[in-house]
């Protein structure tokens, strides 16, 4: 079952009337505490222990023990980077970055619409994407890590449509 949420850009501008109390979040990052990133960080600790282990004992043949530190490192790399993600507002651009990844600017004024789609099973396991469709009708996939909660990137994006002063932009579809 797949849920989407939709941030659009209409070409004709529909300004608030009245002022909103909502509170602006320009910021949203990735965190541990989720379920995504509850199950990694035990996938991690396994391949921890599994290393330790087989460092500890002569059980285990030299390469199979070079091959658990390999993995071990590489999934503890991938963590911390998964959990360093954040989207920013700036201005009129979004940022995305983590600690090893690339910095992505883009620009509001070049998307049409911003996709964030809900992948998995049911509406508590499953990883998010979001797809940028530019006004040439170019789509753009933006990676996003299992770290991710749904409801701060709903938030924020929410403060995207409430920067760009627009109504009703967000819409959910099934």
């Amino acid at each position: 079952m797949e849920n989407v949420r939709v941030v659009k850009n209409p070409r004709k501008r529909v300004k608030r009337s009245t002022p909103t109390n909502e509170v602006c979040v320009l910021r949203a990052k990735a965190k541990i505490v989720s379920l995504n990133g509850g199950i990694v960080l035990a996938i991690v600790m396994l391949l921890t222990a599994i290393t330790i282990g087989s460092v500890l004992t002569s059980s285990f043949v030299a390469s199979q023990t070079i091959l658990f530190i390999i993995l071990t490192v590489a999934s503890w790399a991938y963590l911390l980077d998964s959990t360093s993600e954040r989207m920013e507002l700036k201005g009129n651009q979004i940022v995305r970055s983590s600690l090893f990844g690339r910095k992505v600017t883009v620009s509001l004024d070049e998307i049409e619409s911003l996709v964030l789609r809900h992948e998995g099973l049911n509406q508590n396991v499953g990883l998010e994407s979001l797809t940028l469709i530019y006004q040439d009708e170019r789509e753009e996939q933006v990676a996003l890590g299992p770290c991710w909660r749904r409801r701060d990137l709903e938030a924020f994006l929410s403060s995207v449509e409430q920067q760009m002063g627009y109504e009703e932009v967000v819409e959910m579809q099934p």
